[in-house]
């Protein structure tokens, strides 16, 4: 349950949830008026922001779907409950990892994925799908889900056959999730592809340069960093602060879909990752 002052705009979503069941005319204009009462002093935090989308709804605006970055903080916030000063360290490993060998970035993927608000997880080491790193997140549309193929070493282009490897990882990962959008994230450490690798990844891969990577993660952790040190003690007015000034330097909401979706057949480099974000 929400903490003080989310607690008391719960008990007011209650009463307009009571009356929106009754279902007559009045009874909606009475919970469109108690979620308005509900928000009308309370912090911007992911409560009240959605309670302010319900109240939206209720007089008839059309809220589009997904345009908010309420998982985004409500991740952060799990993670700094969690891990509270904790946090600087496993950033700084994971900054480190990112720049290290292959399990070292397949590591360093995990907390890049926290960092993007979604969540991930290694694969068994026994497991024969070779899959380096998985990440999924919610959308209100679907569930996505994206699976990793980390490259290291030395080569002046991508080649077919890696590419050829991460797509029989997503075969296997659709059978797993039918119901999921599934592509694939080839990390590499070359700007340069293969024509026919680039046009086997057109329509089903990501291809992120290292670079890139490096450069999300720092310009996350920015934003991380910035959203804890206004974060106090985690009450709602802190939080909300926090988040007024964080998310305008936030790219816009649904950036993380966007952004892994694939590349058609391109490596996205540094510059790119830059341009979806904000100056500050």
């Amino acid at each position: 349950m929400p903490a003080r002052p989310e607690h008391a705009a719960f008990w007011r979503y209650v009463e307009a949830h009571a009356h929106y069941d009754r279902g007559r005319p009045r009874d909606f204009s009475n919970a469109r008026a108690a979620l308005e009462e509900a928000i009308k002093t309370g912090p911007r935090t992911t409560w009240f922001r959605r309670l302010s989308r319900t109240a939206e709804e209720l007089a008839g605006h059309h809220v589009s779907a997904g345009a908010s970055h309420d998982e985004l903080f409500l991740a952060w916030d799990e993670w700094i409950r969690e891990s509270g000063p904790r946090i600087e360290r496993q950033l700084s490993m994971a900054r480190t990892k990112l720049a290290g060998s292959h399990d070292e970035r397949s590591e360093a993927l995990v907390i890049l994925a926290r960092l993007a608000g979604a969540h991930a997880e290694l694969p068994p080491k026994t497991e024969q799908s070779a899959t380096d790193c998985r990440w999924q997140w919610i959308t209100p549309r679907r569930s996505e889900r994206r699976v990793w193929e980390v490259k290291t070493g030395k080569f002046d282009r991508l080649p077919r056959d890696d590419v050829n490897q991460l797509l029989g990882q997503i075969e296997v990962e659709r059978k797993r999730a039918a119901r999921a959008r599934v592509l694939g994230c080839l990390l590499t450490p070359v700007a340069d592809v293969e024509d026919d690798a680039a046009e086997a990844a057109r329509d089903k891969i990501t291809l992120v340069h290292h670079g890139a990577a490096v450069r999300l993660f720092d310009l996350l952790a920015d934003r991380l960093n910035r959203y804890r040190n206004l974060w106090e003690d985690g009450r709602a007015e802190a939080r909300g602060t926090a988040r007024t000034t964080v998310e305008p330097l936030l790219p816009r909401a649904g950036w993380l879909g966007r952004l892994l979706s694939p590349s058609a057949g391109r490596v996205i480099d540094a510059e790119s990752i830059t341009a979806v974000f904000p100056s500050g």
